[in-house]
């Protein structure tokens, strides 16, 4: 291929792009997305617990709840791969005030509920686990609309 043919280079990237699209990822490397992303919630919300006042056993709890979707989405890595999951927190991000951390952990609730919706579609042998798992990211985003709205609340 010569290289200052744009058509023929163009043409190898579409290549690319379309062969990542179209790839699945495997059961264990979104299992270990999930479990990644599950203990990072659960650093950030107990980081939230600390600095949130009366908000703090709301955020204590979400954290515990974070930390046993891990320990769930560990158990299948595990009964799947027949090894431990080696996951990590990832970074939790910048400090920012409560109510944007409320907002954006809103969102991010929502989406992971759609991605646990989404995987029991994808594997229907562990529906139960994952529709379960979404179910409490809605319940999470449920309790932090109620945070909002108090916050937000005139005194």
């Amino acid at each position: 291929m010569d290289p200052y043919d744009n058509a023929a280079v163009q043409a190898v990237w579409q290549r690319v792009l379309h062969a990542e699209k179209t790839e699945k990822a495997s059961l264990a490397e979104t299992l270990t997305e999930r479990i990644t992303d599950e203990l990072t919630d659960h650093v950030l919300y107990m980081r939230l617990a600390r600095c949130s006042g009366r908000y703090a056993s709301s955020m204590r709890r979400m954290a515990q709840d974070e930390g046993r979707h891990a320990a769930k989405l560990s158990t299948l890595y595990f009964l799947t791969t027949g090894c431990k999951s080696q996951a990590c927190p990832g970074a939790a991000g910048p400090s920012e005030t409560l109510c944007l951390t409320v907002r954006t952990r809103y969102a991010e609730e929502l989406k992971g509920a759609e991605r646990y919706r989404a995987l029991a579609e994808e594997y229907p042998e562990h529906a139960e686990l994952f529709c379960g798992l979404a179910e409490e990211e809605r319940e999470h985003a449920r309790l932090l609309y109620r945070v909002a709205s108090e916050l937000l609340r005139p005194r």
